[in-house]
């Protein structure tokens, strides 16, 4: 009769006493939860391997090269794991979607469906009528615009249909590009004294400006007259500015001798060009990107959800340090924090949460995946 295997004890005890290591580990540690796995697996081979009463010479071979990889690779992975500091629990695995993909034929159709849209600014108009157009439907507006158009002479078919993009602004899809010059081109004023077109800007981001030669006014937060056109004249006046503003309203080195800035241009085939060939500010030669704000982190100050402004928020007003939803965040006097994402311990808004994380990743990649041009 076969004497019965046992189990290798040395090995077994070795590879149990690591796994109550890792696990005693903190949970910052890079890693430690696939390190667990591992072990676990490895233990439960080492238990199986031992029961097994007539195991084939080449299979325990198999067996025990399958265990050193899996060893070496806990190794390889404890031995070059760091703690974290300040960092929370991978919450952001719970979070993260899968990335969908803009086919190009949809990209393109987007694209040509901006050419026929105008966006008209309400910011300016009185609060009673920006309180009756905010309270109207997208249908309402739409027959009101196209009533608009038939007292001043216009066909009224010329749009598609108006919608409220938010509390600001309104947005009217037009027939044909013609009409979208038209739609442009008209009295606005006559509609609602204080609305206007908002007339279309081709921003573009030059990193590491001096800002001797890029002075901004801290209260304007915009540079004088006379610095927008030397830049004009050391390009050889290949495009006109219309604005330069700081990238960042707030930076974390204020100190800086430099800084990121964004120049406005009317032209988008002028903006391309900056793109293609880059442009002198102070002697110097900057690479320059194309401005792209819609792919910047956009956090709510009411709900503290991501992708909008409080101005547009129609969501339950909650603490964006302790989650509370009977005050407001400034009257807020809890000693701990309590993150509406994620649970944990700091503020809503805190650059370690998970959920603000997988924000920022989705942007940048919608945002690589942009034309770096705008007329291509």
């Amino acid at each position: 009769m076969a004497k019965e295997a046992q189990p290798d004890t040395s090995l077994l005890t070795t590879v149990q006493a690591a796994l109550d290591t890792v696990k005693a580990m903190s949970t910052k540690v890079t890693g430690r939860a696939t390190a667990i796995k591992q072990l676990e697996i490895a233990v439960m081979l080492i238990k199986d391997d031992a029961t097994t009463k007539e195991a084939k010479s080449a299979t325990a071979t198999n067996d025990h090269s399958a265990l050193d990889k899996k060893l070496d690779f806990i190794i390889d992975t404890l031995t070059n794991s760091k703690p974290k500091p300040n960092t929370c629990p991978t919450w952001a695995q719970v979070v993260a979607q899968p990335t969908i993909t803009i086919p190009p034929e949809c990209a393109i159709a987007i694209k040509e469906r901006q050419k026929t849209e105008v966006t008209i600014s309400i910011r300016s108009v009185d609060e009673p009528t920006k309180t009756r157009l905010n309270e109207m439907t997208d249908q309402e507006i739409t027959e009101e615009i196209r009533t608009f158009l038939k007292n001043n002479q216009k066909d009224p078919n010329i749009i598609y249909a108006a919608r409220k993009t938010n509390k600001q602004s309104l947005k009217i899809r037009s027939r044909t590009y013609e009409d979208t010059e038209t739609i442009k081109n008209m009295d606005w004023t006559k509609y609602a004294p204080g609305t206007t077109p908002v007339k279309p800007q081709y921003g573009i981001v030059i990193h590491g400006a001096s800002k001797l030669d890029v002075p901004i006014d801290a209260t304007t937060l915009v540079t004088e007259e006379h610095v927008n056109r030397e830049i004009e004249t050391s390009n050889l006046k290949r495009f006109m500015i219309k604005t330069i503003t700081p990238l960042r309203k707030h930076t974390k080195n204020p100190n800086a001798p430099t800084h990121s800035i964004v120049l406005q241009l009317s032209s988008s085939e002028e903006a391309d060009e900056c793109i293609m060939n880059g442009i002198f500010i102070g002697r110097r030669m900057h690479h320059v990107e194309k401005y792209m704000p819609q792919y910047q982190v956009k956090q709510c100050f009411n709900c503290y959800s991501y992708g909008h402004r409080a101005n547009e928020c129609s969501k339950k007003r909650v603490c964006g340090k302790c989650s509370g939803d009977d005050h407001e965040t400034k009257a807020c006097e809890s000693p701990t924090a309590r993150c509406v994402h994620c649970e944990s311990q700091h503020a809503a808004w805190h650059s370690e949460c998970p959920t603000r994380k997988h924000e920022i990743e989705k942007l940048e990649e919608q945002r690589a995946r942009q034309s770096p041009y705008f007329t291509q």
